[in-house]
């Protein structure tokens, strides 16, 4: 507006109170671009915001911003694997600010503790995080992480980030987990003193790769099995652990590594591969060990999605700890 305007793109977002864009809502404007229509992904409240450069090549003149609330759709989730902006968190103890470049700062003095909920990790396991920090000197900065809150949730890992302090600028660093995430949870970040935080994101890698336990598996069934903190022991007759939605590309597979113990003589497995259409049957064979081992196995080289199941039949002795294809 008005009508006779030489400048007539608009660019539309939607933005949270710090100007962060929010997955609350998808937003498809029409062919001309002056109007937009709003599809809900989830509840929460939001700003819609058009945007006019009005001539300028290098920022917005005009910004208009209509508040908005969607209620009814149920929570909308955040991708990890894409940087989730510090300024996202949807709880705190209360004691956080306002970060630079759209992130969180934690407090001077004491802990502060940021939640971020609704993260969907997808049917993948992830353990690598990166995160970039600004520090206020070059002193290390413990930071502690957990699945759920802290009082009640699982300790992900306690990881230390020092760096030499450039004033204003966040620097990233990368570490690996003592455990991994998977599914729809909720992160914390412990800070025991002043850190700005731009947001982190999670390393994205298939689950057909990454190092399973066997106790992970989605579904464990059969004869006879005791399942432990950290293994499935005394496999005996008939027993199967399935694990789904494997996709080992385009290269594929051609071999796996197996921690497990075949305590009185060399154990057969037999490893199913199916998609529903077709299955691919193999079977491996685990040496005799009186403790655990890892041993690498050649296969037929398998490529594509499968569903993967671990067959133990009649005479089976064995103790799975993990495996990992390649």
């Amino acid at each position: 507006y008005p009508d006779n305007t030489t400048y007539t793109d608009v660019v539309w977002r939607a933005v949270n109170e710090t100007g962060v864009e929010v997955n609350l809502v998808t937003l498809c404007p029409d062919e001309s671009g002056k109007s937009v229509i709003i599809k809900p992904m989830g509840d929460g409240c939001f700003r819609l915001r058009c945007m006019s450069r009005s001539g300028d090549q290098d920022r917005y003149r005009i910004i208009s911003d209509l508040e908005m609330k969607v209620e009814g759709f149920g929570p909308a989730f955040t991708d990890p694997y894409e940087l989730v902006m510090g300024s996202l968190y949807t709880r705190s103890n209360g004691k956080e600010g306002a970060g630079n470049d759209k992130g969180v700062a934690s407090a001077t003095d004491g802990d502060t503790v940021i939640t971020f909920d609704h993260l969907d990790f997808g049917n993948r396991y992830a353990d690598e995080i990166t995160m970039p920090l600004f520090t206020l000197n070059g002193e290390p900065y413990e930071i502690e992480i957990y699945e759920g809150l802290p009082e009640e949730g699982k300790l992900l890992g306690q990881v230390v980030y020092q760096k030499e302090m450039i004033w204003n600028v966040y620097q990233e660093d990368t570490w690996k987990l003592d455990r991994p995430v998977t599914g729809v949870t909720s992160l914390s970040f412990v800070f025991h003193n002043k850190v700005h935080m731009k947001g982190f994101r999670f390393t994205k890698e298939e689950k057909a790769y990454f190092p399973l336990k066997a106790v992970w598996a989605e579904a464990i069934y059969g004869d006879s099995f005791e399942k432990t903190e950290t293994a499935v022991e005394k496999i005996g007759n008939n027993v199967s652990l399935l694990y789904t939605g494997m996709d080992f590309g385009d290269e594929g597979c051609s071999r796996i590594q197996i921690v497990g113990r075949a305590p009185k003589e060399d154990n057969p497995i037999h490893i199913r591969f199916a998609n529903g259409q077709e299955e691919i049957k193999q079977v491996v064979s685990f040496p005799r060990s009186e403790d655990y081992m890892e041993v690498t196995l050649e296969l037929e080289n398998v490529k594509g999605k499968w569903d993967v199941s671990f067959v133990f039949m009649p005479g089976s002795c064995f103790d799975f700890e993990s495996f990992r294809f390649a």
